[in-house]
């Protein structure tokens, strides 16, 4: 894969204060290689415009025939996350809820002050 698509110059990355956000085909790869299954845990400690949150939800939601128990699950107790921008969180859940994401446990802090204090089966975030 050519990196070139996915790269900033130093001007870019200061110019936008470090904000960046994995082009969705990347994301899509990625959460094929990793395959979630229904029951994991998925967190996000960066999350942005929930690129990998959504992704994540719509690959799960894509297997086939999910019984009113792994709907719940998927819905309730699969996807979490943190981001430190007022608009990147705004827009985020915006993102989810037009994904059909019903319920995350999403806060607005920075994941850098604040540790994460449950285990997570899968990180995703951005790869910078």
């Amino acid at each position: 894969m050519d990196p070139a698509p996915v790269s900033y110059t130093h001007l870019d990355v200061y110019k936008r204060q470090g904000e960046y956000y994995t082009p969705r085909p990347l994301i899509r790869a990625i959460i094929r290689v990793i395959q979630p299954k229904i029951g994991e845990r998925i967190y996000d400690g960066a999350v942005g415009s929930a690129g990998f949150l959504c992704e994540s939800f719509d690959y799960l939601k894509a297997k086939g025939k999910l019984t009113t128990k792994d709907v719940t699950t998927l819905q309730t107790r699969t996807f979490y996350g943190k981001e430190k921008k007022s608009l990147a969180y705004v827009i985020a859940i915006m993102n989810m809820i037009l994904h059909g994401i019903e319920a995350v446990s999403y806060t607005h802090l920075d994941v850098y002050k604040r540790q994460a204090y449950r285990t997570f089966a899968l990180g995703l975030g951005p790869l910078v």
